[in-house]
């Protein structure tokens, strides 16, 4: 279903890369905590909640949120191999929140076995912060997209990181409702490049909290194309 969604891409990709759901009402099997850990780490090492530690990580973040619906996205599997993968919440601003109202006990359990560094804790309130500064808008978000090099995918030709980063965009945006943003790192110029080229635009900065500025892109349309 998720591939014949994205009419533009091109048969043999779908046949080279499978996508696997976690956080959607969708048949099993899911993509577990610890690949997505894994692939998160590698692929943005510099993310605040990278930073909050590998516990925080997959027993957290990618465990416990999946669980209560509060981030859905998909894994993008080259054979067996992980290629990349992208997470998404439909409440921006209030999805973090939201998990440590109802999990708190999980979240502490967490923090107390494996603390943070101070500097981390106080960079996640800073970002925590500039997300409630839009608590008056619901907004949809992709919150972490990573595609790993071609070379290491155990797979030729295949498709390119690109190909592969549009097919989990249009995977997950058919779940979220309108308007769509994404965060950015304003170095990221093949990301930034990207996002432009489909089209969304650029409709604030952030700063607190993250060691590179982030551009939020916006989309307020229809699906996405390339």
């Amino acid at each position: 279903m998720v591939m014949s969604r994205s009419s533009s891409t091109h048969p043999d990709e779908a046949e080279a890369i499978r996508l696997v759901p976690f956080g959607l009402p969708l048949p099993r099997p899911h993509a577990s905590a610890d690949v997505l850990a894994e692939l998160h780490a590698e692929l943005l090492p510099t993310s605040p909640a990278v930073k909050l530690g590998p516990r925080f990580l997959r027993d957290f973040y990618y465990r416990v949120l999946p669980e209560e619906g509060l981030v859905v996205g998909y894994v993008a599997y080259a054979g067996d191999s992980p290629a990349g993968f992208l997470v998404a919440t439909d409440d921006a601003n209030g999805f973090l929140a939201t998990a440590v109202r109802r999990r708190w006990r999980n979240l502490l359990a967490v923090l107390l076995r494996h603390p943070p560094s101070p500097r981390a804790v106080r960079r996640a309130m800073q970002v925590g912060g500039d997300r409630r500064r839009h608590r008056g808008e619901r907004r949809s978000e992709f919150l972490s997209l990573g595609v790993r090099p071609v070379e290491t995918r155990r797979m030729a030709p295949g498709p390119s990181r690109r190909q592969v980063a549009l097919m989990l965009m249009r995977a997950v945006e058919q779940h979220l409702p309108r308007p769509l943003v994404a965060l950015v790192d304003e170095t990221n110029a093949p990301a930034r490049r990207l996002y432009d080229d489909l089209g969304w635009t650029v409709s604030e900065k952030l700063t607190a909290g993250w060691p590179v500025t982030q551009l939020v892109y916006r989309w307020d349309g229809e699906g996405i194309t390339a």
